[in-house]
């Protein structure tokens, strides 16, 4: 997963969300489909693995695509001290300049 080191725990978290909600729903959904016809659930899985095969051949990644980087264009961020490994857990804080007449909105 690509994101900053700031988000990169907040994204891993909503992905796993996404992702434990999609095997739940697809668990429903599978045990509905079973309960209505076995011989259905097992054919529409079936043709699901053929499909997927068939299109890994025609649709595949460009060669060369590489892992992605960032991008690296924001500046350093200005720290108060120099941290070392051993230094214990650390307070963020970000503050931001706005305009009074933009404070409603931000707010």
């Amino acid at each position: 997963m690509v994101a900053p080191a700031w988000v990169r725990g907040r994204a891993l978290a909503a992905w796993l969300l996404a992702f434990q909600l999609g095997f739940a729903i697809g668990g429903v959904m599978w045990g509905l489909v079973a309960n209505a016809s076995l011989e259905a659930a097992l054919f529409t899985s079936a043709a699901g693995l053929l499909a997927t095969v068939l299109l890994g051949r025609f649709l595949r990644v460009p060669a060369g695509a590489g892992t992605p980087e960032p991008a690296g264009s924001w500046p350093d961020p200005v720290l108060a001290t120099e941290l070392r490994d051993e230094d214990g857990p650390v307070l963020v804080v970000i503050e931001y300049e706005v305009a009074a007449e933009n404070c409603d909105t931000f707010v």
